[in-house]
């Protein structure tokens, strides 16, 4: 869960310097990678260190999927989102627990190394789908500037729902000095969200 705090802090700045995008598939990949290396660990503490990174990849792409849900999600459907989002941990946790009752349905002579193994492959799995299938939040590229590709996302957007006649265009957003990153130190930034969240408006 510590691993997870830090990935969470760090998730912001990183989304918008680099995109959610990134961030999503980069989460993916962590997962994946330093799940496998938790198999291989010859100690306390290199298991220990390797389920931190695992903790801190995962802490960054929640936010980051918040974000491009929120961004992409019709207004309709938003109050459903969070749930389909604990459905697919719930899934998360079938599949774990089916591994654990494949393994050993006793529970007391687990082969952990291959457990951990088994279960990075939905990782991996993502972070493949999420290169080649994700597309970039248009909200994220507008506000960055980036027009065209903001538009040629919501163009893909249109014709994978099947909605010719929608309009793609949109108006140039402003983005405010105060919440603009550009410029800005990521300690500022940091700084800036911290504030935000337990500032004084958070017990007034």
């Amino acid at each position: 869960f510590l691993g997870i705090l830090t990935g969470n802090i760090l998730s912001g700045v990183l989304s918008e310097a680099i995109g959610r995008r990134a961030v999503i598939t980069w989460s993916y990949l962590g997962l994946f990678v330093f799940s496998i290396a938790s198999s291989f660990a010859a100690g306390v503490k290199s298991l220990g260190a390797a389920r931190l990174l695992v903790g801190t990849f995962i802490g960054l792409g929640q936010p980051a999927w918040n974000s491009i849900g929120a961004e992409i999600m019709p207004s309709a459907w938003r109050a459903f989102a969070p749930a389909g989002v604990f459905i697919l941990f719930s899934c998360g946790e079938l599949y774990s627990a089916s591994l654990l009752l494949a393994d050993d349905p006793s529970l007391l002579d687990l082969h952990w190394r291959g457990l951990l193994r088994w279960g990075a492959i939905p990782g991996g799995i993502l972070a493949v789908s999420a290169l080649l299938f994700l597309n970039e939040s248009p909200a994220y590229l507008a506000l960055r500037g980036r027009r065209e590709e903001a538009t040629e996302v919501l163009e893909a957007m249109r014709r994978e729902n099947r909605a010719p006649d929608v309009s793609v265009d949109f108006r140039e957003p402003r983005q405010s000095s105060a919440n603009s990153s550009e410029g800005r130190t990521m300690s500022s930034i940091v700084s800036r969200q911290w504030q935000l969240v337990f500032g004084n408006r958070l017990f007034g």
